[in-house]
Formats: C-alpha cells, structure tokens, sequence
C-alpha cells in the first residue's frame, strides 16, 4: 500500500481559518486536542478583526503553522511546530474526518519532522499523544536528530 502524499502549507487564508472553525466545533476532532472548546471562537474573532485575505501572521505566533493537504489538493488537517529551546513539540489534527484512517497522520508526521528537524534546526521533537487516540504511536512519541 503507498503512503499518501501529504503536504504543508504554511499560508494561512480566511477559507482555512473558516475550515479551522469547523473543525475545532467537531467534538470527534477535538476529543484528543488539549486545546480549549472556544479555540473556534478566538477563530471567529481573529478573522472578525482582520480584513485581509491572509492570516498567516496570526497563526504564527510563537510556533509555526501549516495547513496539510492531500494529494487531491484538499485540506485536510493542520499541524504546529512550537520550538521551546533545542526541542520542538509537533501537534497535528487531521481535522476531515472522512479522511481518517488512511495514514494521512502519519504521512503528516514525517513532513512535520523535515521541517523540525531540516528547517527549525531541532536536536529532539516531542509528539504527546492521547493514550486513546487510534494511532500505532500511541502514548508519546520523540525523536532525536
């Protein structure tokens, strides 16, 4: 079976941002995120007060953000790298749900760790997963350069 091709974008648009919004409201997309219930709200109001076609920036802030696409040019999840340090912490959401269980995370994983490791210059990248996320890395995951 071949992996599917996944890639990261790192411009953000006002479509994303509408993406993002539903996919933070999915209580099965949210269910494993330690992130808050009202992410979708700041969303809403990040997009509210900026009237540019590009929100990259906001996304940006103190990590760096990518959307991911399938190999049908689709969003489908997004992933953040926060560097604290030597070490990066890599969270990832394939946030279509139809999508699931076609190994887009994992595909997902290794592209993130090319840009840790490549780009961010990262000596160890760490990857909290919830125990019951289904997921052959279940627990937590790290790897070193």
């Amino acid at each position: 079976m071949n992996m599917p091709f996944v890639s990261l974008r790192p411009e953000i648009t006002r479509a994303h941002a509408l993406t993002l919004m539903d996919w933070f409201e999915d209580e099965r997309v949210t269910r494993f995120l330690t992130d808050s219930q009202s992410t979708s709200r700041f969303i809403a109001q990040a997009v509210e007060r900026t009237h540019m076609p590009i929100l990259t920036h906001l996304f940006n802030q103190g990590s760096r953000f990518f959307m991911v696409y399938d190999r049908n040019d689709t969003p489908v999840g997004f992933v953040r790298l926060l560097m604290a340090g030597t070490e990066c912490e890599i969270v990832l959401t394939i946030g279509d749900h139809e999508k699931w269980g076609r190994r887009l995370g994992t595909s997902t994983i290794l592209e993130g760790l090319k840009i840790a490791f490549l780009e961010m210059k990262a000596e160890r990248v760490i990857a909290k997963i919830h125990p019951k996320t289904p997921d052959p890395c279940a627990g937590s995951c790290a790897a070193d350069l």
